[in-house]
């Protein structure tokens, strides 16, 4: 406050944000006639120094008329920073005169600060690939990092990721996080985790940071899923040898929808002996024991003939359907145990065609075995 006849004062943030959208601030003057007559075509002028313009279409120099002794007045103007100058500006004055009274000024400095910038980087997204019949890596890790370079502070910082065709969020796992403010320099690290599909197509990722005081920053990577492959395949449970037991997995891949299977098995009653046929885990629903036969063995044949059961809801990708229990000969040879004549059944979905994999094996004249899989023509 400057005293004076025309007694006048100024209220003005000391500091002010330069800001992306363009925000402007408040001057205010007071203006009082502390004298004993009036005072006359009373007048009040805004000076603005370089870096500092009107935002709005009222004049600098508002008439305020006849001001009686005693008598207050306050005037308002809305101003903003153009962002030629950074840091602490020339004084702004304001200027109070009257046709009948000497004029008396005002004057304050405005320090004006850098705007908040943000600056996003994401660690490049791992490639995906299958292992053992499934999607790797899952969970699948995305890292992103968000550092405010500017001058000022960022508020209510969030960070959000967009998820294409095949990618959605792990269990438990949130979208969109808020980080809060962040301090010049500062920086603040995401991770998401992501559960990928087999379904071999192009998809994206998409990150966005925000605030209420910067434009949004994005980061958007394409991904390439693989193909996970259904089928119904034989897996060994430990390396074959001869004249010793060998346990087998009977498992469907890929096929969430299946709620009945039913098959035969083949196999070569003068390299092998089957001892038995246990029930899979896709026929425990619920903790309870579904509706399972575990097939007739014709070891003269050399068949297992309706291996199989059913239930209601669905096991998930991948389902362990039997478990065969035979023993191997000492003969050297090649021979092979396969799945035929497969009846898939589903109440929930379409099946998709799926292939069947066969374990083929060759006994050697030194009685060691090799086990490879192969394609079991349907």
């Amino acid at each position: 406050v400057v005293p004076g006849h025309l007694q006048i004062g100024a209220s003005s943030p000391a500091q002010v944000i330069l800001s992306e959208n363009g925000n402007s601030f408040s001057i205010v003057a007071y203006i009082q006639n502390t004298g004993v007559s009036p005072a006359m075509s009373t007048r009040a002028r805004l000076n603005l120094p370089p870096g500092l313009v009107l935002a709005e279409k009222k004049p600098p120099e508002i008439y305020i008329g006849k001001l009686d002794p005693g008598e207050m007045t306050q005037l308002h103007w809305e101003v903003k920073p153009t962002g030629n100058i950074i840091g602490m500006l020339s004084p702004f004055s304001v200027v109070a005169s009257a046709i009948n009274i000497p004029e008396n000024k005002v004057e304050r400095s405005i320090r004006v600060v850098g705007p908040p910038k943000l600056i996003l980087a994401v660690n490049p997204p791992p490639t995906l690939k299958i292992e053992d019949e499934r999607v790797v890596p899952a969970p699948y890790p995305l890292t992103a990092t968000i550092r405010n370079t500017g001058e000022s502070e960022a508020f209510g910082v969030i960070g959000s990721l967009q998820l294409g065709e095949g990618m959605k969020p792990a269990p438990k796992e949130i979208l969109r996080r808020y980080v809060g403010n962040l301090k010049p320099g500062e920086e603040y690290k995401l991770t998401w985790y992501l559960t990928p599909a087999g379904i071999g197509k192009r998809t994206y990722l998409g990150v966005q940071f925000e605030s209420n005081s910067t434009k949004p920053v994005m980061y958007i990577a394409g991904i390439q899923l693989p193909v996970l492959i259904s089928k119904i395949h034989l897996v060994p449970l430990t390396p074959p040898k001869v004249g010793e037991l060998l346990a087998m997995e009977v498992r469907a891949e890929n096929l969430p929808m299946l709620t009945g299977v039913e098959f035969d098995l083949i196999y070569n009653p003068e390299f092998m002996e089957i001892i038995r046929v246990s029930r899979g885990l896709f026929f425990i629903e619920n903790k309870t024991m579904t509706p399972w036969h575990s097939g007739t063995i014709n070891g003269f044949e050399g068949k297992i003939v309706k291996i199989g059961g059913e239930r209601t809801s669905s096991a998930g990708d991948s389902s362990l359907l039997a478990t065969i229990y035979c023993k191997l000969g000492t003969k050297p040879g090649e021979f092979a145990i396969a799945p035929l004549n497969i009846q898939l059944q589903s109440k929930l979905d379409k099946i998709p065609s799926y292939q069947v994999k066969g374990l083929g094996l060759v006994i050697n004249e030194k009685g060691g075995v090799q086990s490879v899989s192969y394609n079991v023509d349907q």
